[in-house]
């Protein structure tokens, strides 16, 4: 049991960490690798979408955030004015974001095709503490690797479970 697990954790840490690096920072803010390619890939309709094209959107969705950022630092987004131009274009702007039917298609069948999947999950808890409430990881481990031998040995998981966990 230990073995697969671990490779299991491990698969999903890459991909938890390729998912969630960081492409840049500005000041205490952070922007993702897959928050920028979302932006790029709405924004960008155009067929060639070339390396030159990439970095010249990058360029500009840093000046973007950084601009945003010094506006809010100066109090720009409370101006009266400011607050009446946004819901403006708010109101101009949103409808299409709302109807975006690629996006909304792209979601509808990605949410169809995960419901095509019946996935059954079943865990033994083994807890790290005993009954004083000490921890003790070494007598965990070793329940752990009987209840493995036991499932490998073609005892029911039904009884495996009640046993240890």
């Amino acid at each position: 049991m230990g073995r697969p697990l671990l490779i299991t954790i491990c698969w999903f840490l890459s991909i938890t960490i390729a998912n969630a690096q960081t492409l840049f920072t500005y000041g205490n803010d952070s922007v993702s690798v897959a928050t920028f390619l979302q932006a790029y890939n709405k924004n960008n309709t155009a067929e060639n979408k070339s390396s030159k094209a990439l970095q010249d959107y990058l360029n500009l969705y840093i000046a973007s955030r950084l601009k945003i950022k010094e506006a809010k630092a100066r109090g720009y987004d409370t101006l009266p004015q400011l607050v009446s131009d946004l819901d403006n274009l708010r109101t101009q702007v949103m409808p299409n974001y709302l109807n975006d039917a690629p996006s909304v298609n792209r979601l509808v069948a990605e949410a169809f095709a995960r419901s095509q999947k019946d996935i059954h999950i079943a865990h033994i808890f083994v807890s790290f503490t005993d009954k004083s409430g000490k921890e003790d990881s070494a007598a965990a481990w070793k329940e752990i690797n009987e209840a493995y031998h036991k499932l490998k040995s073609k005892v029911s998981f039904a009884e495996v479970a009640r046993q240890y966990s």
